[in-house]
């Protein structure tokens, strides 16, 4: 996938990339493994607070689809 980066073992999530995981996890709308799967994807593209803020409210209109399948097709258009 084009934008993907490497994700080091030891690597830290971003104070932008919890505080989106926090809140997401604070809505009560996403499993611990979604919300996990979720930080790590973020940790591996480029972050995008609006875009971000898009794929939420598509995969709750459309649940069939990963919050991360609507950030990377956000990013890749």
């Amino acid at each position: 996938m084009a934008g993907l980066r490497v994700i080091w073992p030891d690597a830290k999530p971003s104070e932008e990339v919890m505080k989106t995981v926090e809140d997401l996890k604070q809505e009560g709308n996403f499993t611990e493994e979604e919300l996990e799967r979720l930080k790590l994807y973020l940790m591996s593209v480029e972050y995008n607070p609006g875009y971000m803020e898009d794929a939420v409210l598509l995969h709750e209109s459309n649940p069939q689809y990963s919050v991360e399948e609507f950030y990377q097709f956000i990013l890749d258009n």
